[in-house]
């Protein structure tokens, strides 16, 4: 490894953990803090009730962290951070296994991009839900990509229990798995594709059964309307373009220019930012409070 890599490592390592002590010193609750830390603090103390009111989630991940703070004899907020950022590291490793796979060779200045993401970094050092998802997330495609298709659906079956909308990724994943066999065989190859995907249906299978018995994704039927089960949400597309925009300009001034490039050859293509734009015009809404 070169040293400016080294250098950046190290850096990165002193930044991290920084911050987890800049956390120590911010005793205050942040946004959804609330919830998540309440519900934690109910499991570490034998209450297995949960905060139906307000919490949204499955409570996979404050029963985790209730389970950790309770073998390590720790009893606070800052224990909770702590234990989140750790789930940090290791979606950090996650990513970094995930990069060496698929682009072997990049793995080390795209997962300092990673760890360094504003969008994801203020969470790390927060209790909430979203590290140890994305951590579950990326093991779960590195065992897809490995042909472990059994601990994929296992991890992806945690992932449910922490955040039950992901289960989504299920089904991409499954595709993954199948789609070597059927570029192969075809149709002829469904023995193997059935086995392929089979464990991708229990993560689904689960999540089915906890939206019968609950009757909303919600955990919380209070907080459905603002979650609901099923919907297009013009907004999330047009969040995604921006934060592309801002948080990768280079990438999409690249973008823009290649765009120019392929317009040249098939002008057709020039229609697209006037159709895209139109589709945000009308299809754009704040439906959330």
């Amino acid at each position: 490894m070169p040293p400016a890599e080294w250098v950046c490592g190290v850096g990165l390592g002193i930044l991290y953990v920084a911050a987890i002590v800049v956390m120590r010193h911010r005793s205050g609750l942040f946004t959804d803090e609330v919830n998540h830390y309440l519900q934690i603090a109910l499991f570490r103390h034998g209450r297995f009730d949960t905060v139906e009111l307000a919490l949204t989630t499955i409570p996979g991940y404050h029963a985790i962290v209730a389970a950790t703070e309770w073998l390590f004899g720790a009893d606070s907020l800052y224990a909770a951070r702590l234990i989140n950022a750790g789930f940090g590291l290791v979606a950090i490793a996650g990513f970094h296994a995930l990069r060496r796979r698929v682009r072997p060779g990049t793995e080390t200045l795209a997962t300092a991009q990673f760890a360094a993401l504003p969008i994801l970094t203020p969470l790390l050092f927060l209790v909430y839900t979203d590290v140890l998802a994305l951590a579950l997330l990326l093991w779960a495609t590195f065992a897809t990509l490995t042909e472990r298709h059994r601990m994929a659906a296992a991890l992806l079956s945690v992932l449910v229990c922490v955040r039950q909308n992901e289960v989504v990724w299920a089904g991409f994943l499954a595709a993954v798995a199948v789609w070597p066999v059927w570029r192969e065989l075809g149709p002829r190859g469904w023995r193997t594709i059935a086995a392929r995907a089979l464990p991708y249906a229990v993560p689904v299978a689960g999540f089915v059964a906890f939206w019968c018995w609950n009757g909303s994704i919600s955990l919380s039927p209070r907080e459905a309307a603002l979650h609901p089960d099923l919907g297009v949400h013009a907004g999330n597309l047009f969040f995604v373009a921006v934060l592309a925009g801002v948080l990768l300009p280079l990438q999409t001034v690249s973008g823009l220019a290649d765009f120019a490039r392929r317009a040249r050859r098939r002008p057709w293509l020039l229609a697209l930012p006037p159709l895209l734009f139109a589709a945000f015009w009308y299809g754009f809404h704040v439906d959330h409070p």
